[in-house]
């Protein structure tokens, strides 16, 4: 029997607005982003030891069984020995947890894991805010599904690498990043419904340039502060006696007040109004309004950095680069996307100024920093898909 070769791939993903708004039940406008994470996996023989991971990116392998052991070694091929014993929870790469956790979660369905080799390939930046762990996480259950011949739709596939990260990862993170890399439409964005998980589909004009810019700054959300502020809210909704933040509006959150501690108020009224502002975002893109959406991602930051507090000194340098162009020269609006503590930010812009908007705010950055920021122009691209396989 010719051993199943199956390749798989999956998109990163910007989010417009809409940030920490996801597990709070709200809104997000996210696209998917013309950079992928491609799987290559291939069945090994059934005697072997244990399933083997490579990233090409980074030159790391991982070996991984069944029982949660994974083997660690520094190689840059596959065919190398392990070097050590580790837990996969212990000293293994950050993102083979990704892997194993998504592969654990098949094996959670009762479905039996054959031995297998993997290799990852990916230009989605790492740890930038622009979901290269959604990215992994579907484009290796999409290829796994093939390998073992199940069929989920994209909605259970979103919802396994959402539970792969939350157990093995340890970040307890909503659905938008996952969904964005399953559902994403090539020139559409997509309006979240994160309490029912509906997705309206927006079409992106192209007169429309969306620019990502790369702060070089890197952040890790398993570090406690996308937990603490997840905690945050949901004190927030014990006191206000709400499910969800998604229950309330700006002023009865204002008339509330008294009841909230000072931070846990001011995480609050980030939510709903962010919640408001990415409702009002998408009429907008509607009605071909770009200036007054870029008002409201400009009003994102601010919360985020005010109330939020998940920017940073170089995050902040960026998007006041960005926004002192102005629409006359081609800026719409700048904020940070993503989590938080770094990464990128994303500049709505004129698509004839693209390239000179990401060159002056890469040069003045560099100058303000001395950090040589990455930069790319995307379009909204499709979701995951599979390319072949062979059995």
């Amino acid at each position: 029997m010719i051993n199943k070769v199956v390749v798989a791939r999956a998109p990163g993903r910007v989010n417009l607005i809409g940030e920490h708004t996801d597990y709070n039940e709200g809104f997000t406008l996210p696209l998917a982003i013309e950079r992928y994470t491609t799987v290559q996996l291939q069945r090994l023989p059934l005697d072997s030891n244990a399933s083997r991971f490579h990233s090409v990116a980074l030159g790391q392998s991982a070996w991984w069984t069944p029982d949660g052991k994974s083997f660690l070694s520094a190689a840059t091929t596959l065919s190398s020995e392990p070097s050590a014993p580790a837990t996969a929870n212990d000293s293994a790469p950050p993102w083979s947890k990704y892997v194993a956790g998504v592969i654990h979660q098949f094996a959670k369905l009762g479905l039996s894991i054959p031995p297998f080799e993997l290799s990852i390939e990916t230009d989605v930046p790492l740890g930038g805010g622009v979901s290269s762990s959604a990215a992994l996480e579907v484009a290796v259950a999409m290829a796994m599904q093939q390998l073992l011949v199940t069929h989920l739709d994209g909605l259970a596939i979103a919802q396994l690498c959402q539970r792969a990260e939350h157990e093995y990862a340890g970040v307890p993170c909503g659905l938008m990043d996952q969904l964005s890399s399953v559902f994403g439409r090539t020139n559409e964005l997509m309006l979240m419904d994160c309490r029912t998980n509906q997705l309206e589909f927006i079409p992106a004009s192209s007169e429309l340039a969306f620019i990502v810019i790369n702060s070089r700054v890197k952040h890790n959300l398993a570090d406690g502060e996308y937990r603490q502020r997840r905690q945050q809210c949901e004190a927030a909704c014990r006191l206000l006696n709400v499910a969800s933040l998604r229950d309330i509006d700006v002023s009865r959150l204002e008339a509330a007040q008294s009841k909230l501690p000072e931070v846990v108020y001011r995480r609050a009224r980030h939510v709903v109004s962010e919640n408001a502002r990415t409702v009002q975002a998408a009429e907008c893109l509607k009605a071909g309004q770009w200036e007054q959406v870029g008002q409201l991602m400009n009003a994102s930051h601010t919360s985020m950095r005010e109330d939020y507090e998940i920017t940073c000194p170089e995050i902040d340098t960026l998007v006041a680069l960005a926004q002192e162009i102005r629409v006359d020269g081609g800026v719409y609006g700048a904020r940070m996307t993503g989590g938080g503590f770094g990464g990128c930010i994303v500049i709505l812009g004129k698509a004839t100024h693209a390239d000179a908007i990401a060159e002056q705010v890469v040069t003045a950055y560099r100058a303000a920093t001395g950090i040589q920021a990455d930069t790319f122009t995307t379009r909204p691209a499709a979701g995951a898909w599979e390319l072949c396989s062979n059995v």
